[in-house]
C-alpha cells in the first residue's frame, strides 16, 4: 500500500477513539442533514438491533491524517460524524447505567472531544450536545442569532430525543442500541496524507468512472441468470422498456416491481432479490414479459401523464407533477398497482388526488422513509381488496401527521427547508396561477421584508429590535419572482417594492397589491392564510 494513502474498516468504537480527532477543512458544506434523514438512520439501526444483525456498514469516509498523529481531517463524511455525535451525546444523556454511559461519552470525549464541528458551530455544540449533560439543556428558542448550521443541529437533537422516548424504546433498547452503535456498526476508511490529495482522489473517482450504469449491470446480471433460449428476447423487452423510461427510471422500477411482489422493504439489491423471487433461472422471459414490461407501460403512462381521458387526464397529470416535485419514487408502486388492478375507474382521479396529498404531508412532516413505506404497504393490501379510496385507512391524514405538517409550516425558519420554494408555487396554483414548476436558476424566493436588515435602515422602524430576523424567513414574508427582478428590489421599502408585485405572473405575488402596509401582523396573518389555502386545496382544515 502507497504510504501517502491507506484503505481500512474499523468500529466506531475504533474510529472515535484516540487514535483520531476529527476536524474539518475549509471547503466543507455545513450541517445539512434534516429530521427525517436522521430519523430514518435511527429506524434502520434499531432494525439492526432487534434483527441481530452481525454488521452495519455506514459506508466510506475520506479523511486526511498526517502519520504519528491524531489530528484527523473529514473531507467526506462531515454529515454522519455529525450525526453519529449527536446520537452518542443523546443516548448518553438518557443512559442510567454508569458503564454504558462512561462507554459513550468515550466516544464522544476522553477527555479532549473527538470531534470538531466547523468554528460558527463549535460553542452550541459543545454546550448542547457533546457536553456530559448537554443534551437535556434546553436552548434559548432564539432563531434569529442560531445559524442554519446551529439550527440543524439542535433540531435533530430535539428530533431524536423525541423518537427515542415516543416510540416506546425503553433503557434496555437504548442500551443495546448503544452497544451495536459501538461495535457492530463499521466504516471503510480511505485515509491520505493530505486533504487536498483526499479532495482530488474523490473528484477523479467521479470524473473516470466509466459510464457502465447500475441498468447496465442489472441487465447484464439477470439476463445472464435466463435460460440461454430466452436472451435474445429477454434483451429485446428491456429495450424496449429501456427506451420508455430512461436507464435510471428503468433500474427504479425494477425495485417497485420487487416491492409489489414482497411486499416488505428489502436491503438486498435489485440483482439479488428479483432472480430468486421471479426464478429467472426458469421463466426469466415470462418476468420480462408479464411483469416488467406492463409496469413499464404503466410507469410510462405517468411520467407522460397519459392516465385517464379529457379534463380527469389533466387533473391527474397535474397531481402526479406536483407530487414528483417533492418526491419521485417512494409512492410509485402504489400507482402503478392501481393501475394494474383497477385501470382508469371513476375513483382514478380521486386516488391521485390523495396521493399527492400524502407525499406532500408526509415531507413537510418529516416523516422519515420506512413509516411512509409501510403506509404504502397498507395501500397495496387496501388497493387489493376493492376499498373505496375515501375509505383507505393509509391515505388519511391523521391529527398527529397534520399537526407536524402545520408545525414545519409556520416554523420560524421555513424558508430553510428544501421544499420552501415548491410549498411556494403549490400555493400559487391554488390561489389562481402559477407558471412553474420549480425553476432554481430562474424563478427565486423573495423576502418581503428583506434579510439582515440594520438598524438604520427603513425596515427597521417597523420591525425594531429583534423582530426583522425572527420574522424574515416566516412563510407569510415569503413570495416568488424571478431573479433578475429580486436582485433588483433587495432592500427598497414596502412601497417601492409593492407596484412590482402587483405585475407579477405569479398570482401569490401579485395579490401583495392589496395591502397597505407590511409589518409583522401581516406576516403573521398571511402564513395563516397561506396555510389554511393549503390544507383546503388537501381536503383539510387547520
Amino acid at each position: 500500500m502507497p504510504k501517502f494513502m491507506e484503505v481500512r474498516v474499523v468500529s466506531l468504537r475504533e474510529l472515535f477513539s484516540g487514535d483520531y480527532h476529527f476536524r474539518l477543512p475549509w471547503f466543507q458544506r455545513a450541517y445539512a442533514w434534516e429530521k427525517s434523514e436522521v430519523g430514518q438512520l435511527l429506524t434502520h439501526l434499531l432494525d439492526a438491533v432487534q434483527k441481530k444483525k452481525p454488521h452495519y456498514l455506514l459506508g466510506t469516509l475520506f479523511l486526511a491524517k498526517k502519520a504519528n498523529s491524531p489530528v484527523t481531517e473529514i473531507v467526506d463524511g462531515h454529515q454522519r460524524t455529525m450525526t453519529l455525535t449527536i446520537m452518542f451525546s443523546v443516548l448518553r444523556d438518557m443512559e442510567s447505567s454508569a458503564e454504558t454511559m462512561a462507554m459513550l461519552q468515550g466516544l464522544i470525549a476522553a477527555p479532549e472531544y473527538r470531534f470538531d464541528p466547523q468554528e460558527n458551530c463549535l460553542d452550541v455544540c459543545r454546550a448542547y450536545v457533546q457536553a456530559r449533560g448537554a443534551t437535556r439543556i434546553e436552548y434559548d428558542d432564539d432563531h434569529e442569532t442560531l445559524s442554519a448550521n446551529e439550527l440543524s443541529i439542535l433540531q435533530n437533537r430535539d428530533h431524536l430525543k423525541e423518537l427515542l422516548t415516543k416510540r416506546g424504546i425503553d433503557a434496555a433498547n437504548r442500551r443495546a442500541l448503544a452497544g451495536y452503535l459501538a461495535d457492530e456498526c463499521f466504516v471503510a476508511l480511505h485515509i491520505f496524507e493530505d486533504a487536498h490529495e483526499a479532495f482530488r482522489s474523490m473528484e477523479i473517482e467521479e470524473e473516470t468512472r466509466h459510464d457502465f450504469s447500475r441498468t447496465d449491470r442489472a441487465k447484464a446480471s439477470l439476463t445472464s441468470i435466463m435460460p440461454a433460449a430466452d436472451r435474445v428476447a429477454a434483451g429485446a423487452i428491456w429495450e424496449q422498456c429501456a427506451d420508455m423510461l430512461g436507464g435510471e427510471e428503468l433500474y427504479a422500477l425494477l425495485g417497485h416491481v420487487r416491492m409489489l411482489k414482497r411486499r416488505k422493504f428489502s436491503d438486498e439489491s435489485v440483482e439479488t432479490d428479483i432472480p430468486q423471487i421471479f426464478k429467472l433461472n426458469k421463466g426469466g422471459l415470462g418476468f420480462m414479459q408479464s411483469e416488467l414490461l406492463p409496469a413499464a407501460e404503466r410507469l410510462d403512462a405517468i411520467q407522460e401523464g397519459k392516465i385517464g381521458k379529457g379534463y380527469a387526464r389533466l387533473e391527474i397529470a397535474a397531481c402526479i407533477e406536483r407530487a414528483s416535485w417533492i418526491d419521485g419514487h417512494f409512492w410509485i408502486p402504489a400507482a402503478l398497482h392501481w393501475l394494474a388492478m383497477r385501470g382508469e375507474d371513476g375513483d382514478t382521479p380521486l386516488f391521485f388526488r390523495r396521493i399527492e396529498r400524502f407525499v406532500w404531508l408526509t415531507r413537510i412532516a418529516a416523516i422519515e422513509a420506512p413509516k411512509k413505506l409501510d403506509r404504502v404497504f397498507k395501500l397495496l393490501d387496501e388497493i387489493d381488496t376493492g376499498v373505496k379510496v375515501d375509505e383507505m385507512k393509509s391515505l388519511q391524514i391523521d391529527r398527529d401527521l397534520q399537526q407536524s405538517a402545520i408545525a414545519s409550516l409556520t416554523s420560524p425558519t421555513f424558508d430553510r427547508k428544501r421544499y420552501a420554494k415548491a410549498a411556494l408555487h403549490r400555493i400559487s396554483i391554488v390561489l389562481g396561477s402559477d407558471p412553474g414548476p420549480p425553476c432554481p436558476v430562474k424563478q427565486t424566493i423573495e423576502h418581503i421584508l428583506p434579510q439582515g436588515q440594520r438598524g438604520n435602515s427603513v425596515w427597521a422602524k417597523v420591525f425594531p429590535g429583534k423582530t426583522v430576523k425572527s420574522s424574515a424567513h416566516q412563510l407569510g414574508n415569503l413570495t416568488i419572482l424571478p431573479r433578475a427582478i429580486n436582485i433588483k428590489l433587495a432592500n427598497l421599502p414596502w412601497l417601492e417594492k409593492r407596484p412590482v408585485y402587483a405585475q407579477s405572473e405569479f398570482v401569490l405575488t401579485r395579490e401583495l397589491k392589496e395591502l397597505e402596509a407590511w409589518d409583522a401582523t401581516a406576516i403573521s396573518n398571511r402564513t395563516d392564510r397561506l396555510i389554511r389555502v393549503l390544507f383546503k386545496a388537501w381536503d383539510l382544515e387547520v
